[in-house]
């Protein structure tokens, strides 16, 4: 997963990360920890410029206004807002 937020970052393409809760009830301690590793990714790009995160009510305002853009580096991610 880390490989992938690199990736969207070297590229200027989204990287959208979700997840539904009966990914949580399966198995919570697994999901937790494998969110820390992303989230710890993401910080360090974020920090380094390469990414930012964006909801995707901020993506579909974006795109409207830029139809037919396949990339965006500034915003790489979707999720809550910080």
């Amino acid at each position: 997963m880390t490989a992938g937020l690199r990736q969207a970052a070297s590229r200027g393409n989204v990287f959208h990360l979700w997840t539904h809760p009966f990914n949580i009830a399966s198995d919570p301690d697994g999901l937790f920890r494998g969110l820390e590793v992303i989230f710890q990714e993401f910080a360090r790009l974020r920090e380094s410029g390469l990414m930012s995160n964006s909801t995707m009510g901020d993506l579909t305002a974006h795109y409207s206004r830029h139809p037919g853009e396949k990339r965006s580096p500034e915003l790489a991610v979707v999720g809550a807002k910080s």
